[in-house]
């Protein structure tokens, strides 16, 4: 006998083939659900297609259908993509229910980040074993990877910075013998919209982020070598751990990107933030900014001295604002000026 239930002979039926207690207990039973087992080809879906198509006929069921696949779902990333699917995909359960998909839709935002390596020497190879480093440097990612994962909670963001630069030490004293000068690295954060997923063809397949949060996060990667700093992160990341001990920097017109962006670090967690030390630091190089912008060369000069005073992690910073202030002096930028600096290379 041909089996009725194939995919693509879907037949409706008053029994339903058998199915007519179980179609009762489902639609009008008490239980809140119901498991339907069986062996590939025995009519299970045109079981639900059944199901579907007699609560979208009836006037009176409390049900609103909607048929959603799970197979195929490894996580609960996959589960609610393929719900948000299965409601894009059916007109009669968003008119029933009255869910609107943008509801559904997921926060899509991936706080990306990205870090380079960098060696403090004009020498290449022949100052020490490429390969090694090479190999040392994805370890250390491969760590930070597992140890911080996917960041979702603000702190996440300065944590997965401090986790790359324990495992940077560590890759440093591993190869202490190798290198004339040690590793270090640059960090850029920024947070904002990115598409992520695997891309690429056949064995050219990788894990990758692409959008305007990635490319700005490659800039500010690059900015910290020509500021002098390990780490810096964009607005948007410190609205989101505003928390932590973070002190802005600058306002820059990064390449590629038409609007400026104010830039931050973090100095400490959020215990540190809350010190004494900490505030009159964060406030005098608030003054600092100020001045600078206002082109009050004489009061941020002071401000200056006095920021190299309470933060002398941040020297190469300060050294970048005294060549700025000397230069502006002997050359003043227009009355309007805006204090923006617009970063003429990747590196500032």
């Amino acid at each position: 006998m041909r089996n009725p239930f194939i995919a693509g002979s879907w037949v409706r039926a008053e029994n339903f083939f058998g199915r007519a207690a179980t179609l009762h207990e489902i639609l009008e039973g008490e239980r809140d659900s119901l498991w339907v087992v069986g062996a590939r080809r025995l009519g299970k879906t045109s079981l639900l297609k059944e199901l579907e198509y007699r609560i979208q006929e009836s006037r009176e069921t409390p049900f609103a259908a909607l048929y959603w696949d799970l197979q195929g779902s490894a996580d609960g990333r996959g589960l609610a993509d393929s719900l948000l699917g299965s409601v894009e995909d059916s007109e009669a359960f968003r008119r029933q229910s009255d869910v609107a998909v943008e509801s559904l839709e997921p926060d899509r935002s991936f706080d990306v980040h990205v870090g380079g390596a960098y060696r403090l020497t004009e020498r290449r190879a022949q100052d020490g074993p490429s390969e090694a480093i090479e190999s040392a440097i994805q370890m250390g990612v491969a760590r930070t990877l597992r140890r911080v994962g996917i960041a979702f909670a603000p702190s996440d963001y300065p944590n997965a910075a401090k986790a790359m630069a324990e495992n940077l030490q560590e890759i440093n004293q591993a190869l202490q013998h190798d290198l004339n000068e040690p590793l270090r690295i640059g960090i850029g954060i920024h947070a904002g919209p990115a598409i992520v997923g695997e891309m690429g063809h056949g064995h050219a397949t990788s894990i990758t982020a692409i959008g305007d949060a990635v490319n700005t996060a490659a800039r500010l990667e690059g900015l910290t070598k020509g500021y002098g700093i390990d780490l810096i992160i964009g607005e948007s990341t410190a609205a989101r751990c505003a928390e932590f001990a973070l002190v802005e920097i600058d306002q820059v017109k990064v390449k590629g990107r038409a609007t400026p962006l104010r830039i931050f670090t973090v100095m400490g967690d959020e215990a540190f933030a809350k010190t004494p030390e900490f505030k009159i630091m964060h406030d005098r190089q608030a003054e600092l900014l100020a001045a600078y912008r206002r082109q009050d060369w004489d009061a941020a000069s002071a401000a200056l001295v006095d920021c190299r005073k309470l933060a002398p992690s941040l020297e190469g910073l300060h050294d970048v604002f005294s060549g700025r202030i000397a230069e502006y002096r002997a050359n003043p930028p227009p009355a309007d000026w805006d204090g923006v600096y617009e970063a003429r290379t990747k590196e500032g």
